[in-house]
């Protein structure tokens, strides 16, 4: 009888393991960033058993936490620059972030629960442009150069926002 459970419990797990991988490599695939969705997908545990909109919720989890933390960054380095160039510059970005992960991404969390697609899909994209303004803000008079951390920070967040709206074009259609 144990050695029933066992294989019932084995099957079990590796079932459900198995169909979790694939969901997910099947989902990310019809990402643009294929390798950062399986990467961010993987290291949540409630993605193993989620579907389409619990791997998108995931997601802007994802972006909202990474969000949040390049905020923080953002603002030190802010308050921390003497450069009245690059002072202005990060005035833009720590706005445009702040909006980001105060506003837009909980918005979507939210507005996902409740299955408005369409007022997600606003709402993560405002979030999306921050790293785009943030940057804009670099070409202006006076032009300053980007830090290397900003760009990386970015480059990632923007990222993470393609891949939670490439997941919710798919839950639309």
């Amino acid at each position: 009888m144990k050695f029933l459970m066992f294989l019932f419990l084995f099957y079990f797990s590796t079932s459900t393991s198995v169909q979790g991988a694939d969901i997910i490599e099947e989902t990310c695939k019809k990402t643009e960033y294929y390798d950062l969705c399986v990467k961010t997908l993987r290291s949540d545990p409630r993605s193993s058993n989620a579907d389409l909109k619990g791997l998108t919720q995931i997601t802007l989890e994802a972006s909202l936490v990474f969000g949040r933390g390049a905020f923080i960054k953002i603002k030190k380095m802010y308050n921390e620059t003497k450069d009245k160039g690059l002072k202005s510059c990060l005035d833009v970005c720590v706005d445009n972030y702040e909006l980001a992960v105060v506003r837009n991404l909980p918005g979507a969390i939210k507005l996902l629960g409740q299955n408005k697609f369409n007022d997600v899909n606003s709402y993560l994209s405002a979030a999306y442009n921050a790293p785009e303004t943030c940057l804009d803000s670099f070409s202006e008079e006076p032009k300053t150069d980007v830090p290397p951390e900003l760009a990386a920070w970015n480059d990632h967040f923007e990222q993470l926002c393609t891949i939670a709206l490439d997941m919710l074009n798919n839950l639309g259609n």
